[in-house]
């Protein structure tokens, strides 16, 4: 017998599968948050503040809110990306639209730009469409809308259900950036999401 196969049959008899050690580790991440050194607390505050509602979902996936000009070489610098999702619904003409833009084109930073609504896009289909860009596309990503709370909240929590992780740790990112727009909890507690109506 294979020392993998030896594996298997003694995660058969903890009755632990894939998914099963997956929300015990993140179970084991929340609790370490929460054990966290005042100081760490403290500076993961400032930054969070200074970068606008930031936070890091992954090593390679990083949300906010949309950065003004100076902020932005500021996270840039501190968290550099490859890619961005534009949330926010503002007219292309916005400075800070336009700035960012420029700003990622002259870093050959690929840039998706999906305008949604607070509430959500106006397809549900899509923010599974998008799901899939933030699988995909080149690592690390920023995703972000206006305040980094309603569809960027919204789609990281739809992405992490997807992923398989607990509720509880979602949750937990409800309360340390704010809580989605209703709309994109309905999602969350969908049973046929792509079906559900607006």
């Amino acid at each position: 017998m294979t020392s993998d196969e030896d594996f298997q049959i003694k995660l058969k008899d903890l009755n632990l599968d894939q998914k099963g050690i997956f929300n015990k580790v993140n179970e084991k991440l929340v609790l370490q948050a929460k054990d966290q050194h005042i100081w760490v607390r403290w500076l993961d505050g400032i930054v969070r503040i200074l970068l606008h509602n930031f936070g890091l979902v992954t090593k390679d996936i990083q949300r906010s809110g949309q950065l003004s000009p100076y902020i932005l070489w500021l996270h840039y610098g501190l968290f550099p990306f490859k890619s961005v999702i534009n949330l926010a619904w503002e007219p292309e003409k916005s400075k800070d639209q336009v700035y960012e833009r420029k700003f990622c084109e002259e870093r050959n930073v690929d840039y998706y730009k999906f305008p949604w609504e607070a509430a959500g896009p106006n397809n549900w289909r899509e923010a599974y469409e998008v799901m899939k860009v933030i699988d995909r596309c080149r690592k690390p990503v920023w995703i972000h809308c206006k305040g980094g709370k309603d569809r960027t909240g919204g789609l990281v929590a739809m992405w992490k259900k997807e992923k398989g992780y607990p509720m509880g740790l979602i949750f937990e990112d409800f309360k340390t950036y704010g809580i989605p727009a209703f709309t994109w909890i309905q999602q969350l507690f969908c049973k046929n999401p792509l079906n559900a109506q607006n």
